[in-house]
């Protein structure tokens, strides 16, 4: 059941390290897969979390005017305290 554990705990201890451990599937791609599983799929999620805020930017003219009307909403119902 743990064989392939065995395999690699027993690879770690007579000095092996997750770049020359093979696994039985040949030098180097051990790391080559958890290079691609570290680096790639993140860098993919963080692209596609990035397209929803294209539709979303304000141009600094619609901003000030947002930030007018908030500004009259807070003197209309008497709420004098300070945003930082």
């Amino acid at each position: 059941m743990y064989k392939r554990q065995d395999r690699l705990n027993k690879a770690i201890e007579n000095g092996a390290d997750f770049i020359t451990y093979d696994g039985g599937s040949g030098a180097g791609k051990y790391a080559a897969a958890m290079f691609f599983l570290i680096s790639i799929p993140p860098a993919i999620g963080m692209l596609l979390s990035a397209l929803p805020t294209l539709k979303y930017a304000l141009t600094d003219k619609e901003h000030y005017r947002i930030l007018g009307e908030l500004v009259e909403k807070r003197k209309a119902s008497g709420d004098n305290s300070e945003v930082a």
